[in-house]
């Protein structure tokens, strides 16, 4: 190699890279000397990731860390310092992307082809501005930027790369058969933590003492709630409910597993003991039955019928209804949604508009039938939490953006979404999702609508560009003649 085959810029970017590595090293050692040998070697496999990345085939790559990403314990990571944010093990794929994406020169082009595709950029904007407003016109600015930096680098990011890197049909249909391979691994384990009582996640631990107990079962109605990975037994339940659909689409030319999947997946749902997620996944499976392949329904029902006459199961159905009186637990946790309600509306009020930023909700004494009474700060509906953090344009933004993929389909495809499978099964595990997010707060299942609402995008751009072809030939044919 001659001296002027060597790229200045190059040398210059990889010179800059190994400084702010040695930097970060020498500053968090001194800061926290405990977690230095474990940075030391996160940092130096970093070095080798960017020096190796582009023998990395895109595709391939997104698909590992999709397939990854509801496997790694939320509750794991690393404290750097006081006041830094927590490295947590998502944070960390979310940083592999970006530099693998800055990397290949990728990052900017990914980010503004998503922006120009005309799909959800606009309710995606109006989100990001409403929480910019709260960090400026309340008193947590530095928290509500860090959240805002969160949105927009973590979970958006998940939107962008799945819009940009599976382009085809071909490829959607991949990356349907590669997240359904993480719901039955998470099924096995989930089925492994009912058995054995013990949660096999555990022992990566968490990035704070005040979570060591997370991992410690609850029990309701006699039986533990099995949480898997995730942060609460709902949020591990909620993942069930807004993925089957998606199973239920890769083996819809298989009876025989639809009817297991759905025993199996249900079963898994059933030991969260989360009455939002067995609700929501109902709602997925009758829409799969009675609209989607419903000329097929009665095989299906004949091979849950086992199910359906289980005594357990009925009970199970029973306490779904809110006005459950056979459990105090359940009981409590009703009231206490709608005392929630009415302790935080004054709050909101106060700051209605871009409300009081990403600080902790105010205490309340919430009276517990079940165990002495004590504060809690809980909230279990996630429209009321972000009306206390971002106020009414924080709710409003988030909304539209939640319901755009549910309805933007409709009115760029109109009847042409009946012929979809997939894009209907996909909406319709949003609504569900939307119903569960009125009974609960819990970020760790929220990657799923950032993944769905990318590949919503990409269909509708799939159908765009098929009808400008079909234009395009029409037109061409006409001059012809």
């Amino acid at each position: 190699m001659s001296v002027r085959d060597i790229s200045v810029p190059g040398v210059a970017a990889q010179f800059f890279v190994l400084l702010v590595c040695g930097i970060v090293f020498s500053s968090v050692s001194i800061l926290n000397p405990l977690i230095s040998p474990v940075l030391g070697a996160a940092l130096l496999g970093g070095v080798i990731y960017w020096y190796y990345i582009e023998k990395i085939e895109a595709k391939s790559l997104i698909l590992f860390l999709i397939f990854l990403y509801p496997l790694l314990p939320s509750l794991w990571g690393l404290r750097l310092a006081p006041g830094m944010p927590v490295v947590r093990a998502h944070r960390i794929l979310a940083l592999l992307v970006i530099v693998f994406l800055l990397r290949r020169g990728l990052f900017l082009k990914y980010y503004s082809e998503y922006f120009r595709s005309k799909t959800f950029g606009v309710p995606v904007l109006c989100f990001i501005v409403s929480v910019l407003g709260s960090a400026l016109f309340s008193g947590a600015a530095g928290s509500t930027l860090n959240a805002l930096f969160s949105y927009f680098f973590e979970s958006f990011i998940l939107t962008v790369i799945v819009y940009s890197t599976f382009r085809t049909r071909d490829d959607i249909e991949l990356l349907v058969v590669n997240m359904s391979r993480s719901v039955v691994v998470l099924c096995f384990l989930g089925l492994y933590e009912t058995i054995t009582t013990s949660n096999p996640f555990s022992i990566f631990g968490t990035f704070s003492d005040e979570f060591t107990g997370a991992f410690e079962h609850s029990v309701r109605g006699g039986a533990i709630r099995i949480l898997g990975p995730f942060s609460h037994p709902i949020a591990f339940g909620t993942y069930f409910a807004g993925t089957l659909a998606m199973v239920l689409y890769r083996y819809r030319r298989n009876q025989l597993m639809i009817v297991l999947l759905i025993g199996f997946v249900f079963n898994t749902i059933i030991g969260t003991n989360s009455r939002g997620a067995q609700i929501g996944a109902i709602i997925v499976i009758l829409y799969y039955l009675f609209v989607v392949d419903k000329n097929k329904k009665f095989i299906y029902i004949l091979g849950i019928f086992p199910l359906l006459l289980s005594g357990s199961f009925r009970y199970r159905l029973s306490t779904l209804n809110p006005f459950f009186s056979g459990d105090a637990v359940l009981q409590d946790s009703s009231s206490a949604r709608v005392d929630q309600f009415y302790f935080l509306k004054d709050y909101i009020k106060n700051n209605i508009l871009f409300g009081h930023g990403l600080i902790p909700t105010p205490m309340r004494l919430r009276f517990l039938g079940y165990m002495r009474d004590n504060y809690h700060n809980t909230v279990d509906n996630l429209y009321l939490l972000i009306a206390y953090y971002y106020g009414l344009a924080g709710l409003f933004s988030w909304l539209f953006m939640f319901i755009s993929p549910m309805i933007r389909p409709f009115i760029v495809m109109g009847k042409a979404v009946r012929d979809d499978q997939l894009l209907q099964l996909l909406m319709i595990s949003l609504v569900a999702m939307f119903i569960i997010n009125g009974v609960v707060a819990l970020e760790s299942f929220q990657f799923i609508f950032w993944i769905y609402m990318g590949i919503i995008s990409r269909i509708i751009t799939i159908y765009r560009e098929k009808q400008s072809a079909g234009r395009v030939e029409d037109g061409a044919a006409a001059s012809s003649e």
